[in-house]
């Protein structure tokens, strides 16, 4: 008599080991698209009578039991959304749609999340690596960074530039992260300074015009000074006691200007001898009704409609008319006589070049008459600022309005530079009266 017996139980505890197993690798993984498939595979080997394997699944419904013949066995287990049965179960194993292998917590290109690619550097002052670490985009700075003693900090995307700097010396990054300094500045000690200054007394100082630290920190170029391309220049102001020069009175003079009443300036012309203005040779001027004689040719884009104004506190012109200029007597109320501005020059030795305001009228005094010369010495660069009336009319007496208490006084080389004498206070404590600048040395 034949004996039909059972199959082993050893193939359906198999099935079950290999699904567990991939339910433990479909969990290590992050699902891009959705986690776990279903599937069924059939077993058609028996001919006689199916066999089924039973299991939970996360993601379908599978039959709790099953038969085989007169006997059969039941092996039970659980699989990662998948169904198998039969001798091909272990194919459920290798099902892993929509998955990435990654640790999120280390890999640049799934960093916190599948498919975070962590940003290339931008700008970056040292050669940076995108890296993954703790689940955030960072940077891994080259070797040599910071070698000179610097630290070295890393700047992430999305706050200008990103990568590997030094905030010491990075202009992109000054000081820390987004800190970028403007056109013509460099960074220095972590501070945004004009290219060519320096940190004095710990703050930026610019080295080409600042007084107080002109060519290096600490050197003054003391009272009445000033600072051109890191060289003290500038004039000593002195009170001597002098003759007025009238260039409408000398031979071979020239008069432009005549009865002008608002802000004028005139042609440009030759001088007879080169003058050193702040140290800078000058050979063409023009003059302008308000008691300004300009050296040069008036620059298009910042026409001459003024003077400098009076500084809050030490030494700053007007940017809006940084011209070379000497200006005698800034007041916008001057008004032109029929005489206009004279200029001519001497015949003795030194030569002297004179320009001379002649009967001005300051209009918000009445009758007021005022007369001023400005006076070039040939050879030492003197500067004189000679006047010989600042009165009223009626009564003949010196005048406060026409005497200085509207006007600006001083010399400017440009918009950085300039020597200020007075602003807006009485400067002529009696007429004739002169200002002597000699240059400084």
């Amino acid at each position: 008599m034949l004996v039909r017996t059972s199959r082993p139980l050893v193939l359906p505890l198999l099935v079950a080991t290999l699904a567990l197993a991939a339910a433990a690798s479909g969990a290590s993984g992050c699902a891009a698209q959705g986690q776990g498939t279903n599937e069924t595979f059939n077993d058609a080997s028996d001919e006689t009578a199916p066999e089924a394997g039973s299991g939970a699944s996360s993601g379908a419904s599978v039959p709790s039991s099953g038969s085989s013949g007169s006997s059969g066995g039941v092996a039970s287990g659980s699989s990662s959304g998948a169904t198998a049965g039969g001798d091909d179960a272990g194919a459920a194993a290798d099902v892993s749609v929509g998955t990435c292998d990654a640790n999120t917590m280390d890999d640049p290109l799934n960093c916190g999340q599948c498919g975070h690619v962590c940003p290339q550097a931008s700008g970056s002052q040292f050669s940076a690596t995108p890296v993954c670490i703790a689940g955030a985009c960072t940077f891994q700075c080259a070797s040599d960074a910071g070698a000179d003693g610097g630290d070295v900090i890393t700047c992430p995307a999305g706050m200008g530039a990103s990568g590997c700097f030094d905030p010491r010396t990075s202009v992109t990054s000054c000081g820390g992260c987004g800190n970028e300094c403007t056109s013509g500045q460099q960074c220095l000690d972590g501070t945004c300074c004009a290219v060519g200054g320096a940190i004095c007394g710990g703050a930026c100082a610019d080295l080409l015009n600042d007084p107080a630290n002109c060519g290096a920190c600490g050197n003054s170029c003391g009272a009445g000074g000033a600072c051109a391309t890191g060289k003290c220049v500038g004039y000593v102001a002195s009170n001597p006691v002098e003759s007025f020069i009238d260039a409408c009175k000398l031979t071979g003079h020239k008069a432009v200007l005549p009865n002008q009443f608002d802000w004028e300036m005139s042609s440009v012309f030759s001088l007879p001898f080169t003058f050193s203005f702040f140290g800078q040779p000058q050979t063409q001027f023009w003059i302008g009704t308000q008691g300004t004689l300009a050296f040069g040719t008036p620059d298009p884009n910042n026409m001459p409609d003024g003077f400098p104004a009076c500084p809050i506190s030490g030494g700053s012109p007007d940017p809006t008319t940084g011209y070379p200029a000497i200006v005698a007597f800034g007041d916008s109320s001057l008004n032109t006589g029929p005489d206009g501005v004279c200029f001519g020059q001497t015949s003795g030795t030194p030569q002297q070049f004179v320009v001379t305001w002649s009967g001005l009228n300051e209009s918000t005094e009445s009758d007021s008459v005022l007369t001023f010369s400005v006076v070039l010495t040939q050879g030492t660069n003197a500067i004189d600022l000679q006047y010989k009336t600042a009165e009223s009319a009626p009564d003949g007496g010196l005048d406060p309005t026409v005497a200085g208490a509207n006007a600006s006084v001083g010399m400017q080389l440009s918009a950085n530079v300039a020597s200020n004498y007075s602003c807006n206070v009485t400067f002529i404590p009696q007429t004739p009266y002169t200002v002597h600048f000699v240059p400084l040395p």
